[in-house]
């Protein structure tokens, strides 16, 4: 009848992650980010400086090697006017701003020195230099290098003149540059480290701030408890996000609360349903046994008590059923059920129990098919023609019938001829232990759990159950079972 969803011996384990508050967290995450974008930014800035930089200073050494060759390309027959014109170019040509920075050498094909920046061979020495470039090539890798000094050079050499005759080694010092861009990354880790301790400052604040609504919802929720269920966070100025998680906690307090109350009076009810037979059964033992009493005194109590038993123990098993019913993991096996059928083994399995009540029951349906689990569907029906008996007088008529809709779902419906249920009782006959007013009982040993039973598989097959009524004039239960 019933199945487990799953594994029957699977275990759901929750893992609750702990460390950090959610203020802490946040404030992690937003000052990460402001921090990462203040590198993003300070890098970027910097690596576009030090690429301004490099590019005017190779630019300069390509300007510089370009007039050099052009002095040796106009004057290559002339040696005398060549070394005078290559070296006032050396001396004098370079502009003013970089003229202390500045040096130049020119060497003929035999490495002799046509020209050269003063105390050049002490700063940068010929063997520095690599392989020159080509008299076609413009610019080429430029090399940093490092004197004994401690100051930087980015340095050069190329080929001018006809046939390669001459060699042109140019350098420029870069120290002062460095220096700038040294003191540009100090300032830069100085900026992360202050931009930094003002994010965690300034998002911490933000974020307790904009946590406070969060506080109050935490501080009414932790004054409800058992005998405070009616206490609710209320919709009030919340944030957005806030107003939705205080809507769903206050529904889930609605839904606690009603379970609350259904779980006490189901216990309340409880004890009153058993507590009667067993007063019952307690007060008939204890007369029993005042006296000495025959074999068939004895015979008559223990019958008489095994009828109680009986109602005791259908009790116990309905109750174990709904209990069942109630919960969530549990499904069921269904299967195609032949509608006209199983109404009519019902109706027969009721047939003497009509007889003796003087009760026509009639069966009308045609052949259909409904998905739905036997047992159950059986036991649906039954429920519902007994209950029919129970408040049908002698003369009167029960109707089991079915219908199948337009959108493929069945409604099967029980009707009887009864005493009917007063209008402001309908809405509550499908509760546990509910009865309606026993003087309308044609027999008086229900124990009102039977349409709470019937809800119950209509809600385990996802269908519904409605009961029409009017007072003396009959009642019909509806079930509705839904398309595959």
């Amino acid at each position: 009848m019933f199945s487990k969803k799953g594994d029957v011996g699977s275990k759901r384990w929750i893992s609750r992650a702990g460390g950090w508050s959610l203020a802490t967290r946040l404030t992690f995450l937003v000052t990460l980010s402001f921090v990462s974008l203040l590198c993003v930014a300070t890098l970027y800035l910097y690596v576009s400086m030090s690429k301004n930089i490099v590019q005017e200073d190779t630019s300069f050494l390509t300007g510089e090697i370009a007039r050099l060759r052009a002095i040796i390309a106009e004057d290559r027959e002339n040696s005398g006017a060549l070394a005078d014109e290559v070296t006032e170019e050396v001396q004098w040509g370079t502009s003013t701003q970089r003229a202390e920075m500045f040096y130049a050498r020119v060497l003929d094909a035999r490495g002799k020195i046509v020209a050269r920046t003063q105390q050049m061979d002490r700063i940068l020495p010929p063997g520095i230099f690599t392989k020159p470039l080509d008299i076609s090539q413009k610019s080429g890798q430029e090399i940093r290098w490092k004197s004994e000094e401690g100051r930087t050079f980015l340095i050069e050499s190329a080929w001018a003149g006809a046939g390669r005759g001459y060699v042109i080694q140019v350098g420029l010092d870069i120290t002062h540059e460095e220096e700038i861009l040294l003191g540009y990354r100090k300032r830069m880790a100085i900026v992360l480290v202050i931009g930094t301790l003002f994010s965690i400052v300034m998002c911490g604040f933000v974020v307790r701030r904009g946590t406070r609504p969060l506080d109050d919802i935490i501080r009414t929720v932790r004054r409800i408890n058992a005998e405070q269920l009616h206490e609710r966070i209320g919709q009030g100025a919340w944030p957005k996000e806030l107003g939705a998680l205080a809507a769903a906690f206050d529904g889930m307090l609605d839904r606690l609360e009603e379970s609350f109350d259904r779980l006490s009076r189901f216990s309340t009810n409880i004890a009153h349903e058993l507590r009667t037979p067993l007063n019952g059964l307690m007060g008939a033992a204890e007369v029993t046994l005042s006296r000495q009493r025959t074999s068939e005194e004895y015979r008559q109590v223990i019958e008489s008590s095994l009828e109680e038993y009986a109602n005791l123990s259908r009790m116990i098993e309905s109750l174990l059923f709904l209990a069942r019913a109630e919960n969530r993991e549990i499904a069921i096996d269904r299967s195609c059920v032949d509608v006209y059928r199983e109404m009519e083994n019902v109706r027969e399995l009721y047939d003497a129990v009509a007889e003796e009540s003087g009760v026509e029951v009639l069966c009308r349906a045609h052949p259909m098919e409904v998905s739905a689990e036997p047992v159950l569907f059986q036991r649906a029906i039954a429920n519902l023609l007994a209950n029919a008996l129970q408040y049908t007088p002698r003369g009167g008529r029960i109707v089991l019938a079915a219908e199948k809709l337009s959108n493929g779902s069945v409604n099967i419906s029980v009707s009887d001829t009864g005493c009917g249920i007063p209008a402001e009782q309908q809405a509550s006959v499908f509760e546990r232990f509910y009865r309606v007013d026993p003087s309308r009982s044609i027999k008086a040993n229900g124990t009102g759990l039977g349409l709470a039973i019937v809800r119950s598989i209509m809600e385990l097959h996802g269908g519904t159950a409605t009961i029409q009524s009017e007072e003396n004039n009959g009642t019909t239960v509806t079930l509705n079972f839904p398309s595959t």
